[in-house]
């Protein structure tokens, strides 16, 4: 078995706005959501181990 990491959007692109664009149509409601909620801090911090 082959476990393959994507780092950087090498294989796979990753959009969060397409992931969330169905539950978040407004675009400044996403831009917030993006940058006050999901972002590079709350990445790093699950990273870490912190849990949902």
């Amino acid at each position: 078995m082959n476990i393959v990491f994507d780092i950087g959007n090498v294989l796979l692109r990753w959009d969060p706005r397409a992931l969330y664009r169905k539950i978040i149509p407004d675009e400044a409601q996403m831009d917030w959501f993006l940058a006050h909620v999901c972002n590079s801090d709350w990445n790093l911090e699950q990273d870490r181990g912190r849990s949902f």
